[in-house]
């Protein structure tokens, strides 16, 4: 039976990227893959305890052929769930601090938002970084916007102060002129405000979601905040496969960020992988996988890694869209530079032509959007899982 340890991306509440709607997709991709139509597969579903203390849990799901009323486990998927360890230091902050900190973070790394526009590479076109450069210029208006609804409070507040100077007759330096600027501003401010709620009613939610993953994602790969238990935990859910299941091979399968951990974890930083759960992996597969994006503004993240002995014995597939503006086609001489790995096999998942998007499309986020079509909203809707089972039994009958 196949093990795949699926590490999903954040974004749960818009979008599902769960570890069941995961092996779905994979079910359906099989069953159009396999040459015997008459084949038939079905999904159980659990979940199971891990750690020392059994204090982590993880979702499974497992794809089981049925011949003859027998039911025969083929391929069993657990979740390594992380969402919520990554967010718990600023998820309790209100949304003013949590504003302020991102403007915080964005206006930091201006400096290398500007020199990297100017720069283009074959992997991260000048296209790419302007949209890049885009979405941190709406990510700093999301904190600018926060941060500005403190000022739409303090009218209220003056006003307070005057009734209660009126009330108790105390003598206090004029405000009136200080009160009719700011609440000219906080009127501004409510108004613009209504505006957003009135056509998004969401909007309030998914800015403080928005801000909080962004944040947190910063502080990961600025600070190394989380890092270590992130990684340990994973490292256990894998060691707990190995120990727990009857398997042939252990695939490590990560969407988005959840592709930076599967880096870090075969890769890190300071120190050597785990050898048990390095030894055990036998493909890795990155999906929309940020890697030029991190690389292009985090430039030194991915420098200096572990060697772990020289290349990488893992096959490794990653599946990239020239659409989306975070997903990478990884360049050989980059991954062999920083990570050891120079043949990775790069599979392309475009949903539409790129030469049919124009400024006004990606202008609307549709490099960020696509990020999402690597599959469709329905299980039975095409994706790009039948393109690395295709690879796989064509690298399965070479040998």
């Amino acid at each position: 039976m196949k093990i795949i340890v699926y590490v999903p991306g954040l974004g749960y509440d818009y979008f599902d990227i769960s570890c069941e709607a995961y092996a779905k997709r994979y079910m359906s991709a099989l069953d159009k893959t396999v040459t015997d139509p008459k084949r038939k597969f079905k999904i159980e579903s659990a979940k199971v305890s891990y750690g020392d203390s059994n204090e982590f849990t993880s979702n499974t799901s497992t794809i089981v052929e049925i011949t003859n009323e027998i039911y025969i486990p083929i391929v069993k998927f657990f979740e390594y769930e992380y969402g919520k360890d990554l967010v718990e230091r600023f998820e309790g902050r209100n949304i003013f601090i949590r504003s302020s900190l991102l403007a915080f973070a964005l206006l930091k790394k201006a400096p290398r938002f500007i020199i990297e526009m100017f720069k283009s590479t074959k992997t991260f076109n000048a296209l790419k970084r302007f949209q890049s450069l885009y979405f941190v210029f709406i990510f700093l208006m999301i904190g600018a916007f926060g941060i500005s609804i403190l000022p739409a409070l303090i009218p209220f507040i003056i006003e307070f102060i005057n009734k209660v100077v009126e009330i108790t007759s105390l003598k206090v330096p004029p405000i009136e002129s200080v009160n009719q600027g700011i609440k000219k501003l906080s009127e501004f401010i409510l108004a613009i405000f209504s505006l957003i709620v009135l056509f998004s009613p969401k909007f309030k939610e998914i800015m403080s979601v928005m801000a909080t993953e962004f944040l947190c994602l910063d502080y990961y790969l600025e600070f190394g905040e989380n890092k270590l238990n992130l990684i340990g935990k994973l490292e256990s859910l894998i060691e707990f496969t190995c120990e727990n299941e009857d398997f042939k091979s252990v695939e490590v399968h990560g969407y988005s960020f959840g592709s930076i951990l599967l880096i870090d974890l075969i890769k890190p930083y300071g120190h050597e992988s785990v050898f048990r759960v390095y030894s055990s992996i036998s493909t890795i597969v990155t999906i929309g996988c940020p890697f030029n994006f991190i690389n292009a503004y985090y430039p030194k993240y991915f420098k200096d890694r572990s060697s772990n002995g020289g290349q990488l014995k893992q096959e490794w597939y990653n599946i990239h869209s020239d659409i989306d503006v975070l997903s990478s086609e990884l360049d050989s001489e980059k991954t062999n530079e920083y990570l050891g790995k120079g043949d990775i096999v790069n599979l392309q998942f475009n949903v539409i032509n790129p030469k049919n998007i124009n400024i006004v499309d990606y202008l609307m986020f549709y490099g960020l959007r696509a990020h999402r079509m690597f599959w469709g909203n329905k299980n039975k809707a095409v994706n790009f899982i039948s393109m690395i089972i295709r690879r796989q039994i064509e690298t399965k009958n070479s040998h």
